[in-house]
């Protein structure tokens, strides 16, 4: 397939890797290798639930953490905000191809926790690896930004964005390497294999297969709409991913991540420590080394960021009408003196695909009381009115312009 004047061809083997990288799997259906659900089929997360857990000798605990002192799934929210954000300011740099991946499956993180209570068994824990885990990517990418050295994987995966003409699923590849390979056996030494009273955590670790296998679509989907648009050729549009074997290979990729963080907190020495870290670092400084071995021919950043500016300015040109709230609870009056809870709901009201689409994260205002909306953008704030009269609620959220509608305290 010809882009901008440049032939791409990109071989299908390239999106598996992609998919392993991540620990995320093809499409597959409500009852696919990942998902499990009936008799005699494997365990959600595939077939590492079948494997027992490594003895351990430690057991460290999850605990507050910078943007997380309560545990609850709002800290979530909260990471996924500075995601968004970051990936404003980053805007066509192609880091963002990575950070956009990374938003995707943290949505699907937080649809989860909000809308699946039982599907983790501690979703507690969850909510800290999440947070810790996003830590980490934030802490690496200010110390790119700042010229300070970082791990070799990272450095690989940093430059070759800032080179720029590498295609979309290298640099997806290249930032998903980084962070699952060489960040989360660390993460999940920190939050603790194993609950208080010795339980494994492996199973929770083990059902996020199926969180990944549900976000890879809007991965795929996203990076193509916002980034680079050649990633078609590596999976088009329509064709599920044809190799089943494929979904248990990710699910073993993600094992051998867990026996790593097995592997950190048994280590009873310095040395045993050091040991594993250099295992860890060298394994994911080979993996980015090997996805970066047939270097593009250059030329390519132009093209892919001639597309960017276009699609971004499009999203701009849509986001530009106002920003509507419509109230969620019927009648629009609340009586004054009185205590009541009244949920709001944040709209786009732009024009094209993106009408009447939920706002998340939009911050509303109204009687002295404030609240984010979710993933739904829904709002709930529990008010009293002091007076008759109107009222007015305020929206605002980054990028669009402010909404309001009106309340009657009566």
């Amino acid at each position: 397939m010809r882009y901008g004047g440049r032939v791409v061809g990109r071989c299908r083997v390239a999106l598996l890797v992609a998919a392993l990288a991540l620990g995320i799997a093809p499409h597959a259906s409500a009852q696919g290798p990942l998902t499990g659900g009936g008799p005699g089929l494997l365990p959600p997360g595939g077939f590492p639930g079948l494997l027992p857990p490594a003895p351990t000798s430690r057991n460290p605990q999850p605990g507050p953490l910078p943007g997380c002192g309560r545990v609850s799934s709002w800290c979530v929210e909260s990471t996924l905000r500075a995601m968004r954000r970051l990936r404003a300011r980053l805007g066509c740099d192609h880091r963002a191809v990575f950070l956009t991946t990374y938003i995707v499956v943290t949505e699907e993180t937080l649809r989860s926790l909000r809308e699946e209570p039982g599907f983790f068994d501690d979703p507690d824990w969850l909510v800290y690896e999440d947070v810790l885990f996003a830590n980490y990517y934030f802490r690496v990418a200010s110390a790119w930004a700042a010229g300070q050295t970082v791990p070799e994987a990272w450095r690989t995966a940093f430059a070759t964005a800032d080179r720029g003409d590498a295609a979309g699923v290298e640099e997806m590849l290249l930032g998903i390497n980084a962070h699952v390979q060489r960040d989360e056996a660390y993460v999940i030494s920190e939050v603790g294999v194993r609950t208080p009273d010795g339980r494994t955590r492996k199973p929770d670790h083990d059902r996020f297969n199926v969180i990944l296998e549900r976000s890879y679509q809007r991965v795929i989907s996203e990076v193509r709409d916002r980034y680079d648009p050649t990633i078609e050729n590596t999976n088009p549009s329509g064709s599920p991913a044809d190799d089943a074997s494929g979904l248990e290979l990710v699910s073993g990729w993600r094992e051998q991540v867990w026996r790593n963080a097995e592997r950190l907190v048994n280590a009873a020495t310095a040395g045993e420590r050091r040991s594993v870290e250099t295992s860890i670092e060298a394994n994911a400084a080979t993996s980015a080394r090997t996805i970066t071995a047939n270097p593009d021919p250059q030329g390519h950043r132009a093209f892919r960021d001639a597309y960017c500016r276009r699609r971004l300015a499009r999203e701009r040109d849509r986001g530009r009408g106002l920003l509507s709230i419509q109230l969620a609870t019927r009648p629009r009056r609340a009586r004054a003196g009185a205590t009541r809870r009244l949920g709001f709901r944040a709209t786009t009201t732009s024009r094209g695909p993106d009408a009447r689409r939920p706002v998340s994260g939009a911050l509303i205002r109204f009687a002295g009381s404030r609240a984010r909306t979710g993933l739904d953008g829904r709002a709930t704030l529990r008010v009293r009115l002091k007076r008759a009269g109107r009222h007015v609620a305020r929206a605002s959220y980054p990028g669009l312009r402010p909404g309001r509608a009106s309340v009657r305290g009566g």
